[in-house]
């Protein structure tokens, strides 16, 4: 049985991962886009063709979600953002995701986007998930990113 479940993001949900959010997720979000972690979260809501927030036990501890980049090419930006509770269970985290990544995959056959390159623990957990992480080189706002890939088989 699966211990992360994914529901329908709720104000009160997305309120409790934005005020509890892991420090190199809110590293992240200002690097990338120069808003606030709560503005970039909400952003990230707003834009995706997907998203979802998982739970734990019945906490909110992540949303995620997919941003359709462009539809000719089949690209897609998936993204996630949590709370210090969503890596203290990664390790349910690589097997329970994968459906999410499979429905992402669905919706565009190759998703791409970047994570800091201080963010060590989303980059093995990305690698872990099966995402081709690559060496820290692309500047965004003056900060290293990793690119990560994956494309539907």
């Amino acid at each position: 049985m699966s211990q992360v479940s994914y529901h329908k993001p709720t104000d009160a949900a997305v309120a409790h991962i934005a005020r509890h959010m892991r420090a190199a997720d809110v590293v992240e979000a200002e690097a990338a886009s120069g808003l606030t972690a709560w503005e970039a979260l909400e952003a990230s809501l707003r834009g995706s063709a997907l998203s979802a927030v998982a739970r734990v036990a019945d906490r909110p501890v992540a949303a995620l979600g997919l941003h359709v980049v462009c539809p000719l090419t089949g690209r897609g930006a998936p993204w996630m953002l949590g709370t210090d509770e969503v890596f203290a269970t990664r390790h349910v985290w690589v097997r329970d995701v994968q459906p999410v990544i499979a429905q992402m995959l669905s919706v565009t056959p190759r998703l791409v986007n970047y994570v800091h390159e201080a963010n060590h623990v989303s980059v093995r957990w990305l690698r872990r998930v099966g995402f081709r992480v690559d060496d820290a080189a692309t500047l965004i706002r003056g900060h290293r990113f990793h690119e990560f890939t994956m494309e539907r088989q």
